[in-house]
Order: C-alpha cells, then structure tokens, then sequence
C-alpha cells in the first residue's frame, strides 16, 4: 500500500516535469513567436471546422502500452497479430513489467514516451491533471456500439470521470469480495449455509472446534482475510458503516469517529479475540497468503475476490484435498439497513487515450470496437486465445493443461455484459462464471447496503491526503484488533491524526 510521502512525490516530479514540457511547447510572455502546438493540436482537427481542413489520414497503426503484455510474451505476439488480421491495422505494442508498474508507466510518459492508447493505473488523476489524457466523451457519442455497452455497464466509465469529462473506459467490471466457504465441511456438520449473523458466528465456531481438516491438533482458522480494510466493507456494511470516507446525501462522512464504526470495530474484535477470525490478520498483506491457507485446508473460509473459485478448486486439488466450495449469500440486518457478505470494489483498470494520439476518433473506434466489441477481441482478453489456451473440441473449451484460461486484460465475464461465448466451459470455469453473475447480480439487489458513493475523485485536498489517511486508519484498526490500544486510546489517535492533515477540511472540500 502506497504511503501518502510517495504519491505526494510522485505528484511533485510530474508537476515539476509538465512545468518543463510547459515551458517548452509555450513562449515567453514577452515574445512575439509563436507559441508550440497547443493540446488541441493532438486531436487531429482544429478547434473551428471551416470546411478547409484536410480529412484525417487513414489509420495505419496503433501504439498500445499495458503490463498485460508482459507476463507472456508468446500470448502476447497471438494477440497483436489476431489484432492487425482483425482491423487491417498495426500494432506496436509495449509491454510493461507488472511489478511496480504504474511507476513504470508514469516514468514512461514523463520522458515523452506516449503511445495512442495506454492501460493506466485506477487513479488516473495525475494524468488528467496534466493534460496527458483525452477525454472520451465525444468518441463514446459518435460510436453508437461502443456507447450501447456502457450505457448498460456504466460503472465501467464512473470511476474515471473528471470534473463532468470521462478520461478511460475499465476492462475490470465493478467487482465483489466474498466469503469463500468449505461447503465440505458444512455437510460434515450438517448445517446450512448462515443466513444472519448468530448462524454465522455458530459456523465460525464449529470449524474451530471440529478439527475438521483432520490432523488431530487444535489450529484451525475459521476464517481468513487480508490486512486491507476495504475487504472487510463487508462487515462494516452490516452495521451501516463504512471503511473508507463516503458520501452521502451530498456530504462526506467520516465514518472512523462515529458509533456505527465503534460496533464494527467491537464486533471484528469479539471475534478475534475468540479466536474465529485469523489470528495473523495484520500480517496478511498477499493475497496469495490467504489462498495458501483456504488451499491446504488450513482455514474453512477466506474473504476473497468473486471469481476466486477455479484458484481454490484446483488449490484444493493440487494439495490431495477432496473439498467443495461455495460463496456465503450475503444477509441482512435485522432492520435491513446493513448487510453482511459483499464488499464492493469500483471497476479499474482504466485504458485511456493520451495527448498524442493524432487520429483520436479512428483510434478509439478500431482499438476500443476491437477489444471490447468483437469476437476475437473480448475472447482473447477475457480467457485467452484459441490454439494457444484452449482448443474447442464438441463445442467445448478444453484448456491447456499449463497454460490455461483466465484473465488476460477484460473482465469474465466481459465488459459487455449481454456477450454470449460460443462455446461451453467445464465444470470449473462455467461454475467460476456463475458465481461472480450471481454475485453481481446480489449486489445489484442490495444496492446502496453493500455499495457507496465515495469522494469525488478531483477533490484534490481529499485526494492527496487518501493513501496516507487509509494506510493510518489500517494501523491504528489492527493496533485496537489486536489489543494494543483501547477504543478511547483509537479515537483519540484517530482524532490527533485527522487534525494534524486538516481531514475535516479536507473532505469539505
């Protein structure tokens, strides 16, 4: 998780750095040159059509930057050459290395390295703020196909709107954490999946006490989660509250002070403190960690993504564990003012077009037509390509034993929700399908219980004092699980903290 220090330095080498650019592309005040190609420029047209323009030149190639590239070199060439025999256009693509990747990306484009169009980092902000990005609107509204799919996804475009302008368009739906559940070991004990809250802490506890992995000693882990309080959204949800600032009525709400959050925090710890919630919560900074546990059997449940199950299906199988599972559906409180189940995370992994891209409109139109609304294109981003990760055998997706389906840059399912694949998946993959729709298609249903509007991504004040203001409220909330503080000695923390970077304030703004 990235400290406010490092955004906060981020943030000044690209303002030191567009001031450079400035100077450079502008003239003096005192001159009388002329100035260097205006932003404007970049768009291909000129502000004020007279009929005297020449007509864009046709589109011969493409320039795409994203880490996905990078992780498969071979998928990766697939994929440019399905592209240009699909458009009849080239695609230089650069690939970028997944670690540490959005500094990569930012490093890039501060050298003057811009492609045409660029998968970009959740907080497209700074990029905005520099004049660095496009914004997409008027090539959304002159491509009637394209606009379709968002006006019936519109959570794929919300995140990355800028003072009333949308400057990406996700190929990550709007996605769910759940609570994954050895349905194994509930048939054991004959019981049913919880449906409030007193069925659900009886769960927890009969895996604590039923050594049900069978290894005759007393270490089970009812349930696993990540240090990251977002996940655990789905707790504080059920009490009304939130682990993040959100908006509401068209004001901000910190929620850390309030006595909703006092019976969150109150009831996290009861159940850490009775040993039914993961001991080495604080120190579960991987998620990989969490699927080593839920995989070797070592806990009987884990907060984790909604399209988890076929890493935890052949997880289980790979460690000789003949297991079932299944997702907790997520209930409600007594009043049906909370639930408790889902925590629900807003779609990234924007693609934007950049201030260098000349033929704006016939770039959007063959990449984004391309990725999101043709055959080829949604198949290979969102399980892979064909004769290299499946084959098709009797109308049924056989996969490659090493290589594999799975994510490759879109969403599964895709961005366009209404695309019907024209194959069958196995066992696995059709039941992973399933649960992240049905997922979905819950949190829909509990709207605004398991979903929250948040700040407004350009309340600068807020934004640049975010990550450092998640990263303390995740400290001073392990410090009072664990016990290292009371309440009253986290209030005060929180309160001594929440002045000291002017939050109030902040937020207000």
């Amino acid at each position: 998780m990235k400290k406010a220090t490092k955004l906060q330095a981020l943030l000044a080498v690209l303002l030191v750095l567009s001031s450079l650019l400035t100077a450079c592309g502008s003239k003096p005040a005192d001159s009388d040159e002329p100035a260097g190609p205006a932003v404007t420029d970049n768009t291909g047209s000129d502000p004020v059509d007279d009929g005297s323009a020449d007509p864009a030149p046709a589109l011969e190639e493409i320039t795409y930057m994203s880490k996905d590239l990078y992780s498969d070199a071979d998928f990766a060439s697939l994929w440019v050459d399905m592209f240009e025999a699909d458009t009849g256009v080239k695609m230089e693509a650069t690939a970028i290395p997944s670690n540490g990747w959005e500094d990569k990306v930012t490093a890039s484009f501060m050298s003057g390295q811009l492609p045409d169009v660029a998968r970009l980092p959740s907080n497209l902000y700074p990029f905005v703020k520099q004049e660095l990005l496009l914004p997409l609107d008027e090539y959304i509204e002159n491509n009637p196909a394209i606009k379709q799919i968002l006006e019936d996804n519109p959570g794929s475009v919300e995140p990355f709107k800028f003072f009333g302008e949308t400057y990406g368009i996700s190929i990550s739906n709007a996605k769910y954490m759940t609570i994954w559940i050895r349905q194994d070991w509930l048939d054991k004990l004959n019981m049913d999946m919880p449906a409030n809250k007193d069925e659900f802490i009886e769960m927890l506890r009969a895996f604590r006490d039923n050594d049900l992995d069978g290894n005759g000693k007393n270490d089970t882990i009812p349930l696993t989660m990540p240090a990251t309080l977002q996940p655990m959204d789905m707790f504080a949800a059920f009490f009304g509250t939130r682990n993040e600032v959100y908006m509401k009525d068209g004001k901000a709400v910190v929620p850390f002070r309030t006595e909703e959050y006092k019976e969150f925090m109150e009831f996290m710890k009861a159940l850490y403190d009775e040993g039914l919630i993961d001991k080495e919560i604080p120190t579960n900074t991987s998620y990989g960690t969490i699927r080593e546990k839920f995989n070797t059997g070592v806990a009987g449940a884990a907060v984790m993504w909604d399209d988890t199950s076929s890493s935890f299906i052949s997880g289980l199988a790979k460690s000789g564990i003949d297991g079932e599972i299944a997702f907790l559906p997520a209930f409600k409180n007594e009043d049906s003012s909370g639930a408790l189940g889902m925590s629900y995370f807003a779609a990234d992994s924007p693609i934007s077009l950049t201030t260098n891209c000349e033929n704006p409109q016939a770039v959007f139109d063959t990449f984004f037509g391309w990725y999101l609304n043709s055959d080829n294109g949604i198949i290979s981003t969102s399980v892979g390509a064909q004769g290299y990760n499946f084959e098709v055998v009797d109308g049924k997706v056989v996969a490659d034993p090493e290589k594999g389906i799975g994510f490759h840059g879109q969403s599964f399912p895709p961005v366009d929700q209404d695309y019907e694949y024209p194959f069958e998946f196995d066992e696995t993959y059709q039941f992973k399908y399933d649960c992240i729709a049905e997922l979905a298609s819950n949190g829909s249903n509990l709207g605004s219980l398991v979903n929250t509007e948040f700040v407004p991504s350009d309340n600068t004040a807020f934004a640049n004092i975010s990550g450092d203001l998640t990263a303390k409220m995740q400290e001073l909330f392990h410090s009072y699980l664990v016990g290292s503080m009371d309440y009253d000695q986290y209030l005060a923390a929180f309160e001594t903290y929440a002045a000291e970077v002017g939050l109030d304030e902040a937020v207000a703004g």
